[in-house]
């Protein structure tokens, strides 16, 4: 095989691993985001039980 046919090999390698880590670390995000959203969601939900509580509190006390 001659130098530039392995180098070309060696640079579809690279370029195929890449494209792949590419893709995993795109898949990694959108369930950081998912996850992200997530937690945000139960925060509000949380703080609206607590506003409540605090209401219920003050208009019971």
């Amino acid at each position: 095989m001659k130098n530039e046919e392995k180098i070309i090999e060696l640079l579809m390698e690279h370029i195929s691993r890449t494209d792949k880590m590419e893709k995993e670390f795109k898949e990694e995000m959108v369930q950081l985001r998912r996850d992200f959203n997530q937690t945000n969601s139960r925060q509000e939900a949380l703080m609206q039980d607590i506003q409540a509580l605090q209401k219920s509190r003050q208009a019971g006390g």
